[in-house]
């Protein structure tokens, strides 16, 4: 059941990726009118500062948020 007062975010997830692939939104969802929501960085730096992030109070997803002013 989906509730229509809430946001609600969907983050893909992968097993097992290549560390030289580019984690990113796919190029076909980004106009000038939605522009991206996260980051896009390689997999090894993905990687790298999930498993190094401290815990702050933010998940990691809210780390790789970009703000559009």
């Amino acid at each position: 059941m989906v509730s229509s007062a809430k946001e609600r975010i969907s983050v893909a997830t992968f097993q097992s990726s290549r560390l030289d692939v580019i984690l990113g939104p796919a190029s076909s969802l980004v106009t000038a009118h939605n522009p991206p929501k996260f980051k896009t960085m390689g997999a090894t730096e993905f990687y790298r500062g999930y498993l190094n992030r401290e815990l702050v109070g933010k998940s990691y997803v809210e780390a790789m948020r970009i703000n559009h002013q």
